[in-house]
C-alpha cells in the first residue's frame, strides 16, 4: 500500500477540444483515516444545521416547493476555470 496519495488526470471526451480534469484521491494514503475522523466529527454539526441540504434529490424537492417573490429569480454558474495555474496539456 503507497502511503501517499495519487494525482492523476481525467479526460473530458464530451468537450472540444478534449480537455482534461485533475484529481488528487488519497484513498489508502497516511493522512485517509485522519480525515474520516474529522469528517465523523464534523457531520453531526452540519447536520444539525438549518441550511443542511442531504443530496440534490432534497433540494429539488426544497426549490420545488419554494414561492418567490415577482421580482427574484434562480439562476446557475458554471465554473469553467478552477484549475488556471495548473498545466494539463
Amino acid at each position: 500500500v503507497d502511503p501517499f496519495g495519487r494525482l492523476y488526470i481525467l479526460y473530458k471526451i464530451h468537450k472540444k477540444p478534449l480537455k482534461t480534469r485533475p484529481v488528487c484521491s488519497d484513498c489508502a494514503s497516511i493522512t485517509h483515516a485522519l480525515g474520516k475522523w474529522i469528517d465523523e466529527q464534523l457531520q453531526p454539526i452540519f447536520k444539525a444545521q438549518e441550511t443542511y441540504i442531504k443530496n440534490s434529490f432534497e433540494l429539488k424537492l426544497e426549490l420545488e416547493d419554494l414561492v418567490l417573490a415577482g421580482n427574484v429569480s434562480l439562476f446557475k454558474y458554471d465554473a469553467i476555470a478552477m484549475y488556471v495555474n495548473i498545466n494539463t496539456d
